[in-house]
């Protein structure tokens, strides 16, 4: 796949009390609304967990969440679906896209974005734009407290546009492991989306069970990390470290790795 153009933001603020600040929104419609499309295009949106409607309202008749903008009573796929209509709005040549989809598969949502833009452009797609967010939510916050997972939770927006003819992003790997307890990362997981590369992103929470894992399994490659400068951004991290890894300034192929809670496991690679 070809990168024709990329843009992204980073809320460099990372405060439990208020996460995620307006400016992105501005940014983010410049660059849309100056897309030019060729041919068949796709639109996919990646975001973290995106609660079904029947359990954000279970959450939200508990009474323990915030009744703010930033609840996950709000985080239900029809507002994703929203976003998505709105982001495609933007699009000068919006008439070109005919087909749309929405990728919530945790925290590796935009790595599965880039592999399905691999599978449309073996069935004949011409281009594919990628729009992935992460607004952080309270209950998100609550739930790697409540299972002691210590992490610093990151926002922020990636958009990519990718072409069919190129090799600027190759080898797009997915892979899921089921009966696995849903907070465990495993070596065989990591194993199933490996590929030989000059250097490796990994997923990188610094958490000591995925840096065991990783360790193991990339640990003989030189890494390029992320998460502890800008915070773990959830679904979007897969996209938005693919962004950051072609700004720097190296030769070589880089695996770009992406894990999920559930057993959801992906990558590709960048050649720099």
């Amino acid at each position: 796949m070809q990168v024709k153009s990329y843009k992204y933001f980073v809320n460099p603020e990372i405060d439990a009390d208020g996460y995620m600040t307006p400016q992105y929104i501005d940014m983010m419609s410049d660059y849309l609304s100056e897309l030019r499309l060729d041919g068949r295009c796709a639109v996919l949106y990646a975001g973290g967990v995106l609660l079904s409607a029947s359990e954000a309202r279970n959450a939200y008749d508990k009474g323990n969440l915030r009744r703010s903008i930033q609840d996950s009573t709000l985080a239900i796929k029809e507002l994703a679906a929203f976003s998505m209509h709105k982001y495609i709005g933007m699009l000068q040549d919006r008439d070109k896209v005919v087909h749309a989809s929405i990728n919530g598969n945790t925290c590796a949502s935009s790595m599965y974005s880039l592999y399905e833009a691999q599978e449309l452009f073996d069935k004949g797609f011409d281009e594919v734009v990628i729009i992935a967010e992460e607004k952080t939510s309270y209950n998100t916050l609550r739930v790697f407290k409540e299972s002691r997972i210590d992490l610093t939770v990151g926002e922020g927006v990636a958009i990519v546009h990718l072409s069919k003819d190129g090799n600027d992003i190759t080898d797009c790997k997915w892979s899921y492991e089921y009966n696995r307890n849903p907070f465990l990362v495993t070596i065989d997981g990591y194993d199933a989306v490996n590929t030989v590369s000059d250097y490796v992103n990994p997923h990188g929470t610094g958490t000591d069970a995925n840096e065991e894992v990783e360790g193991v399994v990339f640990g003989n490659r030189e890494q390029i990390r992320y998460k502890e400068k800008i915070g773990h951004t959830q679904g979007l991290s897969g996209l938005l470290e693919v962004c950051m890894v072609m700004d720097e300034d190296i030769t070589g192929d880089v695996l770009c790795v992406s894990s999920g809670l559930g057993g959801f496991y992906g990558s590709c690679v960048v050649h720099m």
